[in-house]
């Protein structure tokens, strides 16, 4: 069984070789990989700078490709969608780029500061930096020693917009989920940011980044923060999912913050947002009841684990529906729940490695 919430109503539903003296050249595991085509993108390129501001507004990059080279002691804000980026030779840095649609690759960095949405994160030869990610793929790591992760959080007016352009999700995001190719033996090569970190200590915003309406605020970031849980116990597991119809995103943003203000135990350890067909759909819910809501768009798929999920959930759902004529689906019980989201987070994950893009709004 599961719940159905529509309008100000919650019903029961079914569940829902080289020389000799020659050294070898380098090789890292992602060159050994086929390449993928890429788009013939523009490319713009920055570097050789120092003690300097790099600032682009919204509008200024419209999706190309960027080059960032050799800056020392800078703090550069990019505020547009990228094509792609790469980021080589940068030392005590702050860089902030707009969502980007393929890869962002840092290479060679050392004690900087990042904040990243893209679709793929590979941070190689660097040290003694921090990132804050929004990745739906897992970030990779090699030859790289000292370096932090946390979520992304980040906010001006355009932004999610530019996710939208860059075909990226708010809601797909492993930022956690660190693949390391060199690992060690006894300590790693990185580590996780508590929940407690304060954004702005690590990530300094300057002053004239207001003139774009910057912000790094927990509760107006375009990303929700999803706790850096795996493997969540199944008796405190719920599922809730918002069905596309134009204001699911701001549904979905209304619930998340409310449930981090009224009840902080209960944790949001994965998010999800995909495209469902109708085999799909029954396989996850059990029911073809969904098979018309899932034609209007993606679904926004959402784990939550603590005690009392599901009632916690439902209660929330019902005062956050009140005047909207949208679907969302809760699940009845633990037991349902856990199976609803191993279902939902398989299908996903072949999605992603299938190389499947989601189409928003």
């Amino acid at each position: 069984m599961g719940c159905l919430f529509s309008h100000t109503t919650a019903t029961n539903d079914e569940d829902v070789d080289a020389k000799e003296d020659t050294p070898p050249i380098k090789q890292y595991s992602w060159d050994k990989r086929e390449s993928i085509k890429q788009k013939d993108y523009t490319t713009i390129t920055l570097g050789d700078i120092q003690d300097d501001a790099i600032f682009r507004t919204p509008g200024s990059i419209n999706g190309q490709q960027l080059i960032l080279h050799k800056c020392q002691n800078c703090a550069v804000f990019i505020f547009d969608h990228i094509g792609t980026a790469s980021i080589e030779d940068c030392t005590k840095c702050t860089i902030f780029l707009g969502p980007t649609e393929s890869s962002v690759l840092v290479r060679d960095c050392r004690d900087c500061k990042l904040m990243l949405s893209c679709r793929r994160l590979r941070i190689r030869d660097s040290s003694q930096s921090t990132f804050f990610a929004c990745c739906p793929t897992q970030p990779q790591i090699e030859s790289s020693t000292d370096l932090s992760f946390g979520p992304y959080q980040f906010y001006y007016p355009q932004l999610e917009d530019e996710f939208h352009a860059s075909q990226l999700s708010v809601y797909n995001n492993k930022w956690h989920q660190i693949v390391d190719a060199n690992p060690p033996k006894t300590s790693a090569n990185y580590t996780l940011l508590p929940e407690t970190t304060d954004v702005s200590d690590l990530f300094p915003l300057p002053d004239w980044c207001l003139s774009v309406g910057a912000n790094l605020n927990k509760d107006k970031s375009v990303v929700p923060y999803v706790a850096p849980v795996r493997n969540a116990p199944y008796d405190k597991s719920c599922f809730v999912t918002f069905f596309s119809d134009g204001l699911s995103h701001d549904r979905a943003r209304t619930f998340i913050q409310q449930m981090r203000e009224k009840h902080p135990d209960c944790l949001l350890v994965q998010s999800r947002e995909l495209s469902l067909q109708d085999a799909e759909a029954q396989q996850v819910f059990s029911s073809d009841k969904y098979a018309m809501a899932i034609t209007q768009g993606p679904v926004i798929g959402l784990e939550y684990s603590g005690s009392n999920s599901v009632k916690v959930c439902q209660e929330t759902l019902v005062a956050v529906s009140k005047g909207s004529t949208g679907l969302v689906f809760v699940s009845s019980s633990h037991d349902s729940a856990r199976k609803q989201i191993d279902t939902f987070c398989r299908l996903a994950e072949a999605k992603t490695r299938g190389g499947s893009q989601i189409r928003q709004r």
